[in-house]
């Protein structure tokens, strides 16, 4: 089976999910075509991609684009979009059969409203199969008249390997927790304090001002860390209120899992998430988590009536301090969560197992 997968500038969780995907299916003997834009390929390595995303309003620039596109989907047996503009610009170009999986959700103030509808029920009705990463994507879509839909787990590739890792104790997290703030080197930080990371880059949907007034209200109980990539404008009128220093933002870190395995507490403080993958990784890793209440984080730590996580308001700073609280006054309410939250982790489908349900879907087409 040929498969083109199309893909606009992604950075992080969609960009790591297509590539995953794409490997698997490569690997079960299928060929796959990546149509992207080339910061996209060059985050991701993709030599091979096929860089004719759409760039600026130059009419010949997008009709050569748009030529390009049309010409990789019709030699493709199945065309499979990323997001609400990946499959709109797929959809535009005539592409059949086609698929598109929705990884966000249109936030308020992204484009007009009247904008935002019409591209939702164009995608929505063109596509012969939407999928979402989140039951309430999969919601929208059915509301906008898509014709076939599907809830698509969305596996993080490294929760395999963080669930062969040893699961550390409250007491070993608090010893590593010490080591590895001393070793930052940091005046005023004091090692004797847990340790509570946030795994975000800095964009406006992630909501650091929250985690920065989570930070300051956290002051001298414990060290609060930011680790990520960031948009430059955006961190520093945040950190320029920071005046105290009380969020240590990192940036991207190679030990990612060593840090899921030394903190004490996961926060997460966004806006809107779908099957977050920082969620899965931190549960998999037996690390505690406090996220808000939106998207499908409710899928990932809710299991029946069961809720194996901290789940909070948007926006709500104090209620997100109240649940770290009770997690770090509380060491065996945090076992429980480490434990049971890997315990869950361990029966998420893995990406072999997902890429074999995309095969199964494109096949229907």
């Amino acid at each position: 089976m040929r498969i083109l997968m199309v893909l606009g500038r992604a950075t992080g969780g969609i960009g790591v999910h297509v590539d995953s995907l794409t490997t698997e299916l490569r690997a079960r003997g299928h060929t796959v075509d990546l149509l992207t834009d080339a910061l996209t390929a060059a985050t991701f390595s993709w030599d091979d991609a096929h860089l004719h995303w759409p760039h600026g309003r130059d009419p010949r620039r997008l009709v050569a684009a748009r030529r390009a596109t049309r010409a990789l989907a019709h030699g493709a047996d199945v065309v499979h979009a990323h997001g609400h503009q990946a499959g709109a610009w797929a959809a535009a170009a005539g592409a059949s059969p086609l698929v598109v999986s929705l990884h966000n959700a249109i936030l308020p103030g992204t484009f007009p409203r009247p904008v935002a509808t019409g591209l939702q029920r164009f995608v929505a009705r063109r596509a012969d199969l939407v999928t979402g990463a989140s039951s309430d994507l999969v919601a929208e879509a059915r509301r906008h008249g898509a014709r076939w839909t599907e809830l698509a787990e969305v596996p993080s590739p490294r929760v395999p390997a963080l669930l062969r890792t040893p699961l550390r104790a409250v007491a070993e997290r608090r010893l590593a927790s010490a080591a590895f703030v001393a070793s930052l080197e940091r005046p005023g930080l004091d090692p004797a304090l847990p340790l509570v990371l946030a795994v975000a880059r800095v964009a406006p949907q992630k909501r650091i001002d929250v985690l920065l007034e989570v930070a300051r209200r956290l002051r001298g109980e414990a060290t609060v860390v930011l680790v990520g990539s960031a948009d430059a404008d955006l961190l520093g009128r945040i950190m320029a209120q920071d005046t105290a220093g009380d969020l240590i933002h990192l940036g991207p870190r190679p030990d990612l899992d060593e840090l899921y395995a030394t903190a004490s507490v996961l926060v997460l403080t966004s806006t809107w998430e779908a099957r977050a993958l920082v969620v899965q990784e931190a549960m998999a890793a037996g690390l505690p988590v406090v996220a808000t209440d939106t998207g499908g984080i409710p899928d990932l730590v809710r299991t029946g009536e069961e809720v194996v996580g901290e789940l909070v308001p948007v926006g709500d700073a104090a209620a997100t301090v109240a649940a770290i609280r009770r997690v770090l006054r509380d060491p065996a309410r945090a076992e429980y969560l480490s434990s049971r939250g890997r315990e869950i982790a361990g029966s998420w489908a893995d990406l072999a197992a997902t890429a074999v349900v995309w095969e199964n879907w494109y096949r229907r087409l």
